[in-house]
């Protein structure tokens, strides 16, 4: 069974992404189109590995991560597969969400 966990940590969030050739990205917004749809949890940031179809644009880790704490998101993310490779699921949620909460809480009273 894959366990997914929740963390607010900027080194634990970069080093994971790192660790799978993956970049900090946010999402490019074409203002041209009728209906824009950003997320569930209304934040443009994005993991970029080189294989996406959306429009994204790299950014730095500073921009990332002050945008990370302005949109008051947490990294959702797993670390294997169930076959045992290094997984690249990951996604933001909203810090207040009942999902991955006592990862959440625990790590802002430490």
């Amino acid at each position: 069974m894959v366990k997914s966990k929740t963390t607010i940590d900027h080194e634990q969030i970069r080093d994971w992404v790192e660790e799978r050739t993956g970049k900090p990205a946010k999402l490019q917004l074409d203002l041209d189109q009728e209906e824009i749809i950003i997320d569930d949890n209304n934040t443009l940031l994005r993991i970029k590995f080189g294989d996406e179809k959306e429009n994204l644009v790299e950014i730095t880790w500073g921009e990332f991560f002050d945008q990370f704490e302005k949109d008051n998101v947490a990294f959702l993310y797993e670390e294997k597969t169930s076959d045992q490779k290094l997984s690249r699921v990951c996604k933001f949620v909203d810090r207040n969400d009942k999902l991955g909460e006592e990862d959440v809480k625990n790590e802002l009273e430490a």
